[in-house]
């Protein structure tokens, strides 16, 4: 299988910039992979692969695409399969076009956390995104009586680091004893111009509510924390995406108000060992979502 990654239209330093892909496997003339948000638009280089039987799309944008274009599943006709972690969006393409493939969780390579010392967890809990909405902050209000890390890419006045690493980020993540995670995106109503401008958007279940102001989308954060043995404190919403691979009480723990996040840092905070069961199964369940494996599956389902 040939890995073809197009990273021009990606975050210089984010997870799904370790996978390289291109280790992974030889070119058979049959089967085809791309990863990369500008992989998916027509390109000469793209549409070189047209001869290959399988042309397989590892999608990690969904459905947050739809939000700066208007012809996104034109674009998505040249691929054969997509690998999502959104399962809304794959539903759609099957009944659209029949695109085939499966929903995974966002992707990990065990190489950019295997050197982390997990062995003290010495502050309570830890938000990680841009804060750019007032969830965010009453999110962090939430945290401030307890010691916390609240990473942002842009100046914030709630923010204890700004602009990290990922490298950076992960080691205080292995200190921290849980962390916060809405899987949400804040859209504005200029994506929501973008979004009405895709035919069929109102019978994709991710975007037939906007008028909320957000989208599902499952947060790399989920991972890298259960990679760091960290309780997962997941918002609950009407799409619970999270639901598709984890289940919940098991693998992370729901909060729904304000007040009840900030008793459950409490109690994990004074008594992170009775959450160790937590963190135990979502290590285990997780590793099914290591590059390696997910591309080992996809080779399979390509056959």
């Amino acid at each position: 299988m040939k890995a073809v990654h197009d990273k021009s239209g990606e975050y210089p330093d984010v997870i799904n910039s370790y996978y390289d892909l291109e280790s992974y496997g030889e070119d058979d003339g049959v089967s085809v992979l791309f990863q990369g948000y500008s992989s998916s638009k027509p390109s000469e280089e793209r549409d070189k692969f047209f001869s290959y039987r399988n042309r397989a799309y590892l999608n990690l944008e969904s459905p947050c695409a739809f939000c700066s274009t208007s012809t996104f599943l034109e674009e998505q006709k040249f691929f054969t399969h997509t690998y999502t972690i959104c399962p809304y969006t794959l539903k759609w393409l099957n009944e659209k076009i029949g695109t085939k493939g499966e929903a995974i969780a966002f992707p990990y390579s065990e190489n950019c956390f295997s050197h982390l010392d997990l062995s003290t967890k010495d502050t309570a809990s830890m938000y990680m995104g841009t804060i750019m909405c007032e969830e965010h902050e009453s999110i962090l209000k939430a945290m401030s009586s307890h010691s916390h890390f609240a990473t942002s890419l842009v100046q914030h006045p709630m923010a204890t680091h700004v602009g990290l690493s990922s490298f950076q980020k992960w080691n205080l993540l292995a200190r921290v004893k849980c962390s916060v995670i809405m899987n949400l995106c804040p859209i504005t109503d200029h994506h929501k111009i973008w979004i009405k401008k895709n035919e069929g958007f109102e019978n994709h279940e991710a975007l037939n509510n906007i008028d909320e102001n957000f989208v599902p989308q499952f947060k790399p954060r989920v991972i890298e924390s259960m990679v760091c043995n960290v309780v997962c404190l997941v918002k609950k919403d009407k799409w619970n995406v999270i639901e598709n691979w984890f289940t919940p009480g098991e693998d992370f723990v729901y909060w729904e108000t304000y007040d009840e996040l900030q008793e459950l840092i409490d109690d994990i905070d004074s008594n992170f060992e009775n959450y160790i069961t937590v963190t135990e199964s979502a290590r285990k369940k997780v590793e099914k979502f290591e590059i390696k494996n997910i591309i080992n599956l996809i080779k399979k389902q390509l056959k």
